[in-house]
């Protein structure tokens, strides 16, 4: 209020005395030297830079001929140029209209999402669930493939009948993904759908996972006999001597399995739960082990 009080302290010159003028003049003159400096004072006006601060104001009209910068603590956080390029962390509008739009590489996403958004895995294709993939984030889902799980992997008018490691197949929900022929699985596939392996196996090689996700389900069929098989394949790590509950939902004891440890054909004793779960045993520690159940449908 320094800046008021003196404006307030100025007097009026009156008809008196040369000296009482001069006095008067004098204070005058201080009451407005003292306003103007604590009025710059107060803006932090800078003469060499030609520049000061506010902490708030309303403007019917601004014209920045150069940048606008918007900070918090000293950091920028929004900037828009002279050239109308506008860098910062989010921007909130009802209604977007671009005629383009470029997602920049974003590999480390987190791993729960805001839904609704959309993200760009990255040109390195390195993402171990999506490879280089446009992905969105659902509330009821996750994130899932925006490319069909063709991101990763091509799609070039046809299926891949071998998912090399390093790559990763997604099927999303609703979707089929046929093969005449074994199907070889090196990478991953993310099934949220059907994998229909017609007159084929299903082999998986190496590290390769098969991971049915939701409702996802894979169906290897016979063309020529009409009979088809359900394959359930599940990842585990098992203790020695220590039961451990898988649930494979194929909603019968009538299934063949095999367990491999890596790569290696291990034996176990299995008991039946139930018609959707079963306890397995081994007599050796498993780390990489993998089951593979298979029952007619």
């Amino acid at each position: 209020m320094a800046i008021y009080n003196n404006l307030q302290t100025i007097r009026r010159l009156t008809n008196s005395s040369l000296t009482s003028l001069i006095d008067v003049t004098n204070l005058n003159f201080k009451s407005l030297s003292d306003a103007n400096l604590e009025f710059l004072d107060n803006i932090s006006y800078d003469e060499i830079t030609n520049s000061f601060s506010l902490y708030s104001g309303t403007f019917a009209l601004a014209e920045i001929t150069n940048q606008l910068t918007i900070s918090q603590s000293s950091i920028p956080t929004f900037t828009i140029t002279s050239a109308g390029n506008a860098v910062g962390k989010s921007l909130l509008v009802d209604v977007a209209e671009t005629q383009r739009q470029r997602f920049t590489d974003f590999p480390t996403y987190p791993a729960v999402g805001v839904p609704g958004e959309m993200v760009y895995t990255g040109v390195a294709g390195l993402d171990p669930v999506f490879g280089e993939d446009f992905i969105g984030y659902l509330q009821d889902r996750g994130w899932v493939s925006l490319t069909g799980g063709f991101g990763s992997i091509g799609g070039n008018g046809g299926h891949k009948k071998v998912i090399d490691s390093g790559e990763i197949l997604t099927i999303q929900d609703d979707y089929q993904y046929w093969i005449y022929g074994n199907f070889t699985v090196e990478g991953i596939v993310n099934n949220y759908g059907e994998l229909v392996i017609a007159n084929g196996t299903l082999i998986i090689s190496g590290s390769g996972q098969i991971n049915n996700l939701g409702s996802g389900i894979v169906k290897v069929v016979n063309l020529a006999t009409g009979t088809s098989m359900q394959v359930v394949v599940q990842n585990f790590v098992a203790t020695a001597l220590v039961p451990l509950t898988i649930t494979h939902g194929l909603g019968t004891k009538d299934f063949v399995y095999s367990v491999r440890d890596g790569d290696t054909l291990v034996d176990v004793d299995i008991q039946h739960l139930d018609d959707n779960s079963i306890e397995i045993v081994s007599t050796g520690a498993i780390s990489s082990g993998k089951i593979v159940l298979q029952a007619k449908i």
